[in-house]
């Protein structure tokens, strides 16, 4: 029982306090360095979601590229008769070529780029998360803090305060080390990047030879 009147203790002063901050009567000052730290999360989660949506763009933009493209050479080759050479000849190896690169970006480019550069990324995204939920319970262990300061509980406020120590170091030190490893991420999914586009570039070309104008 005791248990249950003081979870609903914290509940009620919680709400309370988000009810201060709606009316705009809540102004607690905040450590200048979680602050600072706080900043450099919010960037890092930006720029990390941005890249991760431009390769998953880049991945489905290719993947409709060559699913019209086989859609539309199929099109184009069934408009001629088997006697229409070399255009029905023709027409059916663009489709094929096509059809090998559709294959190759869903089996093989796809299955790169997630392996090499989204899983990656969200891998680290889902680091940015654990710590952002870091620093929601560091959030209400403060409004609790100011709760037993209200009700004189000087052992309650000693208590919160260790811990609001220990999840402000354990934040801090967690966005350290995700700047510290935001560059070497980065720089690893470019490459990588740079290495599946070009093999697809490449396995395309190999294959290239039906739009030579011989017809």
């Amino acid at each position: 029982m005791k248990n249950f009147f003081e979870s609903a203790k914290k509940q009620i002063f919680l709400g309370v306090d988000q009810v201060k901050q709606i009316a705009g009567l809540k102004h607690a000052p905040e450590d200048p360095n979680f602050l600072n730290h706080w900043e450099q999360l919010q960037d890092l989660e930006l720029a990390s979601i941005n890249l991760y949506k431009s390769l998953s763009d880049l991945i489905n933009s290719t993947q409709k590229l060559c699913d019209t493209s086989v859609t539309t050479a199929s099109t184009l080759s069934s408009g001629f008769d088997v006697d229409d050479t070399p255009y029905y000849q023709k027409s059916q190896q663009s489709t094929a070529f096509y059809t090998d690169c559709r294959d190759y970006v869903k089996d093989k480019l796809w299955n790169d780029i997630n392996e090499k550069c989204l899983m990656p990324l969200s891998d680290y995204m889902q680091k940015i998360t654990d710590l952002k939920k870091i620093a929601e319970k560091r959030k209400k262990n403060r409004i609790l803090i100011e709760a037993a300061v209200q009700l004189k509980e000087e052992d309650e406020v000693t208590r919160r305060q260790e811990k609001l120590s220990r999840l402000t170091q354990t934040y801090i030190d967690g966005v350290e080390a995700l700047s510290a490893q935001k560059t070497p991420l980065f720089v690893s999914v470019f490459n990588e990047h740079q290495f599946c586009m070009r093999s697809f570039i490449e396995h395309a070309k190999s294959g290239s030879g039906i739009f030579a104008n011989d017809v």
